[in-house]
């Protein structure tokens, strides 16, 4: 082989590396980036998981307080609609 061609072999496997390097280096910079966001993508949605029941939870015990006082009215407007029928 002829110094040329020792150049020209060395010179073709390192554009061969650079070019498989590259993509696989970026890929795996990518990758790195998306778990983290996923990671906190995920922890993000617990807490508002967490909130939201509590939120739910606050609601319903609101309604089922009004429903108590509704039904109360309900039943103090009858009983004065009703009180001379007797």
């Amino acid at each position: 082989m002829t110094e040329w061609q020792v150049f020209l072999t060395i010179s073709a496997l390192v554009s061969f590396v650079a070019i498989v390097a590259k993509p696989i280096y970026t890929s795996a910079k990518h990758s790195a980036t998306m778990v983290t966001e996923l990671k906190m993508f995920n922890e993000n949605f617990r807490e508002y998981k967490d909130k939201s029941e509590k939120e739910h939870e606050e609601l319903w015990k609101q309604v089922d307080k009004n429903e108590k006082d509704i039904a109360d009215h309900e039943k103090r407007i009858y009983l004065i609609e009703h009180k001379g029928d007797d």
